[in-house]
C-alpha cells in the first residue's frame, strides 16, 4: 500500500530533524540544561558552557563557580550566543578564543567576575599566572566575529568587551594559546555600563607578530562613573573606549571607533595608546563619536585635565603613533577636546563641543 503525501512528508521532516539533532548535537540544548563546570580548552579556566561548532546559546547561563559562563575554543566556528543571561562567572562571561564567525547578540551579561583571576595594575607584579583582560565578553584571536545589541554591564573583574590577539600572552587565559590574530571584529551598538576597574571597550595588540586589525567599535553607549561619582562614592566604573599596542613588538592597524556615545569616563572617553618600544599603532580613525565629562590619564604624557579624546606614544621614538585621524567628533563638559603627544600625522577635523581647549599637546 502506497503512503500518503501527507504521511511522506511527515516521515521525511521528523527524518530531517532526527538528522539535525545528531548531526548538530548542541544546537537545540538551552543553556539552563548545563549544571557542571568543565575544563575550557588548555586556558587554565573552568566554563560552565563549553560550545560546539555552530550551536546556538540561548537561555539563562548562571555560571557561579565556574571561571566562564560560555567558552568558544580554538576552530569552533560559527557558534550563535543570543537572548542569554549570563551571571554568577568567577570571569568571563564570554570568553571566545581563535575562532570565527561568532556571534553574540541580544544577551545580558552581568553580575560576573566575583572571584577574579585578574592581574594587578602596574607595577604590582603578579604572584602567579593572571588574565590581563577579564572582560565581561572576550574575543582573543577571533576573526570576522560580532558582538551587537548586548546589555553588558554591573560586572566587576575588568570592566566590558575587549577584543585581542592570541599567543604566548593570552589575555583573556591563565596559559599561553596559539598565536592568532585579532582581525574583523564588529563591536556594535551595545550598552556597556558600570563595569568595574577596566575600561568599557577595548581594541588591544599583546603578542608581536599577531595583532588587532580592522576591528570595528560602531554606535555603542559606554558610562563609567564620573570623576566625581568616584569621589563621592569611590564605585570603579572605568568606562570609556581604548585603541592599543600594549606590549613591546605589537601592532594596531586600521581600526575604527564609529558614532559612538561616551560619557562620565574615569579615563578620556578614547584613548589611542602606543605603549611599548617596537609597538606600531597606525591608521585609527575615530568618527563622530560624542563624548562627555569624562576623565584623565596619568603624567608625563597624558593630561590631567578632563579630556575627550587622547593620542598618545608613550615611549617617544621608540613607539609609533601614527596616522591617526579624528573626524566630527562632539565633545562636551571636558578641559581639553583632543590630547596629542609624541604622534606622526594626527587629523583632526571639526571637533564640535564646548571643551575650553579643543586640541592641545603635550610640552
Amino acid at each position: 500500500m502506497q503512503n500518503s503525501p501527507r504521511k511522506i512528508l511527515l516521515i521525511s521532516t521528523l527524518s530531517v530533524l532526527v538528522i539535525s539533532l545528531f548531526a548538530f548535537p548542541g544546537i537545540f540544548v538551552n543553556a539552563a540544561s548545563t549544571t557542571h563546570c568543565q575544563p575550557a580548552g588548555t586556558t587554565g579556566l573552568t566554563a560552565l558552557i563549553v560550545a560546539k561548532p555552530h550551536q546556538t546559546i540561548s537561555g539563562n547561563v548562571n555560571a557561579k563557580g565556574c571561571d566562564i559562563g560560555v567558552y568558544v575554543g580554538p576552530g569552533v566556528g560559527g557558534v550563535v550566543i543570543k537572548y542569554a543571561t549570563i551571571t554568577g562567572a568567577n570571569d568571563h562571561g564570554i570568553l571566545a578564543q581563535n575562532t570565527w564567525n561568532l556571534a553574540v547578540k541580544y544577551d545580558l551579561v552581568t553580575g560576573n567576575g566575583l572571584a577574579p583571576h585578574t592581574c594587578p595594575p602596574p607595577p604590582t607584579p603578579p604572584s602567579g599566572p593572571c588574565i590581563a583582560e577579564d572582560k565581561a565578553v572576550q574575543l582573543v584571536g577571533t576573526i570576522n566575529s560580532q558582538v551587537i545589541h548586548n546589555s553588558v554591564k554591573l560586572n566587576f573583574a575588568d570592566g566590558g568587551i575587549g577584543v585581542a590577539d592570541d599567543g604566548t600572552i593570552d589575555p583573556g587565559a591563565l596559559n599561553p594559546g596559539p598565536a592568532h590574530a585579532g582581525d574583523g571584529n564588529l563591536i556594535a551598538y551595545n550598552y556597556v555600563s558600570d563595569n568595574a576597574f577596566g575600561c568599557g571597550i577595548v581594541i588591544a595588540a599583546y603578542n608581536a607578530g599577531e595583532g588587532v586589525a580592522h576591528n570595528v567599535v560602531l554606535k555603542n553607549v559606554i558610562h563609567g562613573s564620573s570623576l566625581k561619582d568616584f569621589a563621592n562614592s569611590h564605585k570603579p566604573y572605568v568606562g570609556g573606549i581604548v585603541v592599543a599596542a600594549d606590549t613591546p613588538g605589537t601592532s594596531a592597524y586600521g581600526n575604527s571607533v564609529i558614532g559612538n556615545m561616551i560619557k562620565e569616563s574615569l579615563i578620556p572617553g578614547i584613548v589611542v595608546h602606543s605603549n611599548a618600544p617596537g609597538d606600531h599603532v597606525v591608521g585609527t580613525l575615530l568618527l563622530n563619536n560624542k563624548i562627555t565629562n569624562n576623565g584623565v590619564e596619568a603624567p608625563p604624557n597624558d593630561p590631567t585635565l578632563p579630556t575627550g579624546i587622547e593620542v598618545v606614544a608613550e615611549v617617544p621614538h621608540l613607539a609609533v603613533l601614527r596616522d591617526t585621524w579624528v573626524i566630527g567628533n562632539t565633545v562636551t563638559s571636558d578641559h581639553y577636546g583632543v590630547w596629542t603627544c609624541n604622534s606622526l600625522n594626527t587629523h583632526i577635523i571639526d571637533i564640535d563641543g564646548n571643551a575650553m581647549v579643543p586640541i592641545a599637546s603635550c610640552p
